[in-house]
């Protein structure tokens, strides 16, 4: 009988001790539910947004009024909805079919702590609302994600094309861009353009000689339709020479303008309503320079004199002129 007794004893003990063991590991065998949202974040919440790459480059974004700035510059206004749209499908993406639960995955879909292609945080003051980890793709404009401090490995409708830590990604490109229709005036040092009550264009140059004005409407044109490339990081490039003018929108509206030009790709751009200085491609530049020329009559001048040096006969082949010592 006490064998008996002492048997049972030890099986309740076990008993007891698997009851103890399964119900502290009650989490790790909790139910999976794809339709739980995967962060729980009011999108219209986030007033900071840090944007981490995995080669530890960051780039931080606040919101200031209706607009988002860049954090190292808050003159620099990032484009209208562009992060807005991901924080929106961020708050509105539910989980899924889970790629993958185990603890390892994470370094497998590069969503690790220290291994991943993006960290994004979002914040509400020092509040966190969404801490994720962007990997591997999962197909077009998909990637594979884990939200901190799980492991559960999902798809989110976004691709490595939607974040970036340059800054660059995130201006609004046509941000020089103005009516060209709206344009009264130009004036580059001595030459004075304006457009008449009729909307034609009126050139004035040095010495009050004419220009061609059937020519102004390409280099409008062209100042109408600047794009930025960058913003520039250090707006103190080598001494050059800038190319200065202005633009007349209306009567009330100048816009004094300063290019200068930085490389073969890359010229520094400085507009009087702008609080820092942009980068546009250094074609642009030049086209500009070119169509000024061809309203200055001075592309006409240069090709005139490429014309008559092409007159000028050529020695035969095989011979050449002889010196006036001969």
């Amino acid at each position: 009988m006490k064998r008996i007794i002492s048997g049972a004893f030890i099986l309740l003990v076990v008993q007891i001790c698997l009851i103890v063991l399964l119900n502290s590991q009650k989490n790790t065998f909790a139910p999976y539910s794809p339709d739980e949202m995967l962060v729980d974040m009011d999108s219209t919440a986030v007033d900071r947004v840090i944007i981490e790459n995995g080669d530890d480059t960051a780039l931080e974004l606040v919101k200031k009024g209706d607009n988002w700035v860049l954090a190292e510059n808050d003159a620099v206004i990032v484009k209208k909805g562009q992060l807005d749209t991901v924080l929106d499908i961020l708050a509105g993406s539910k989980k899924g079919l889970a790629v993958a639960t185990s603890a390892g995955a994470a370094d497998r879909f590069q969503t690790g702590n220290e291994n991943f292609v993006y960290h994004l945080l979002c914040k509400d003051g020092d509040s966190v609302l969404a801490d994720v980890y962007l990997g591997t793709s999962a197909g077009y404009k998909k990637s594979h994600v884990r939200v901190a401090g799980t492991d559960d490995i999902v798809t989110l409708p976004l691709g490595e094309a939607d974040l970036s830590t340059d800054v660059a990604h995130w201006l609004d490109r046509e941000m020089l861009g103005i009516e060209a229709e709206e344009i009264t005036a130009l004036t580059f040092g001595d030459t004075h353009i304006s457009r008449g009550e009729d909307r034609g264009w009126t050139v004035s140059l040095a010495g009050g000689t004419g220009g061609d004005a059937a020519k102004v409407d390409g280099l409008v044109e062209r100042i109408a339709s600047l794009r930025v490339t960058g913003i520039v990081a250090d707006d103190k490039p080598a001494a050059a020479e800038s190319f200065d003018f202005t633009v007349e929108l209306g009567k009330d509206t100048v816009l004094r303008y300063s290019l200068t030009k930085m490389d073969d790709t890359i010229t520094m751009l400085k507009r009087s309503d702008l609080a820092y200085a942009v980068e546009i491609s250094t074609w642009q530049l030049e086209e500009m320079e070119t169509a000024l020329a061809a309203v200055e009559g001075k592309a006409e001048q240069a090709g005139q004199a490429a014309s008559s040096q092409e007159d000028i006969p050529t020695a035969p082949a095989g011979n050449s002129p002889l010196s006036f010592g001969q």
